[in-house]
């Protein structure tokens, strides 16, 4: 039997996660997959998923209930006068400085954003052909060492590598347009809402303002759908607003992210 390894466990992060679960309606659930699902279906499964879960495994399944997380590590003797001040900095568009204070001060933050891209990232690839065709080259180890030895015109590889690209091109083009046009169905999400999250998803750590977005978007919807399609996002929590008052900026939330991983999914079988 595979020994589980034991990790740290905090009590209140245990009892939140269980909480979240145990008030989770059906229509919250919804995309749940596998132990996700099943810690999500009664009270005994939620117990020992709040109790017995990785750290990673109970951030994942709280930002699909749409909660954010940061990890933060930083020098000790960082005081918060001194948090606020850098923060301050980026508030105030001064990113030279503030990133500066943060190499000085060994300050680093990453976010539940950081943590679905990476995973994301790690699914895409290994459910990508290519992974599969370097699993057959590992297997095959012994001949493709041959292959060098072999009298192989190397005109036709590139011709023939160059196709198959161009098809490979083509037939992904296809299925991005056939998934977008099919949003709605697929992922909830208007086609217009897809591309607004997807551009958002580009820049991850940056809060880009409302009428850069519409610059972009403006050929392809009126201001009234643009408008429309922003507030349904934002009452998704898919994106997030900006605290700053001075103008409207947004950024991609960790639930939008997961979302963009689902159709990368889709778009990758």
């Amino acid at each position: 039997m595979k020994k589980r390894n034991k990790s740290l466990q905090n009590p209140i992060l245990n009892d939140f996660v269980y909480t979240v679960l145990y008030n989770s309606s059906y229509e919250q659930k919804r995309g749940l997959e596998g132990k996700f699902l099943k810690a999500a279906m009664n009270e005994k499964s939620a117990k020992a998923f709040a109790s017995h879960s990785s750290t990673d495994e109970k951030n994942l399944i709280l930002s699909h209930f749409g909660f954010e997380y940061f990890t933060v590590i930083a020098k000790r003797g960082l005081s918060l006068e001194k948090m606020k001040d850098i923060l301050t900095k980026f508030e105030s568009n001064k990113k030279v400085s503030a990133l500066k204070d943060l190499a000085e001060e060994g300050l680093i933050v990453t976010s539940d954003k950081e943590f679905l891209r990476l995973l994301g990232f790690t699914s895409q690839t290994i459910h990508h052909p290519t992974f599969f065709h370097n699993l057959e080259f590992l297997r095959q180890g012994y001949h493709i060492k041959k292959w060098a030895k072999r009298n192989l015109n190397q005109d036709d590889l590139s011709i023939r590598e160059t196709d198959e690209m161009a098809s490979f091109l083509a037939n992904k083009f296809l299925v991005v347009h056939e998934k977008i046009e099919h949003s709605q169905a697929l992922f909830g999400l208007s086609s217009n809402q897809l591309k607004i999250l997807l551009y958002l998803y580009t820049k991850p750590h940056t809060y880009i303002p409302e009428t850069e977005l519409w610059d972009y978007f403006d050929s392809s919807m009126n201001t009234r759908e643009f408008k429309t399609n922003l507030r349904a996002l934002h009452r998704a929590y898919l994106i997030q607003p900006s605290v700053s008052e001075r103008k409207k900026q947004y950024t991609i939330s960790g639930a939008g992210t997961k979302k963009v991983n689902l159709f990368f999914d889709n778009v990758l079988k």
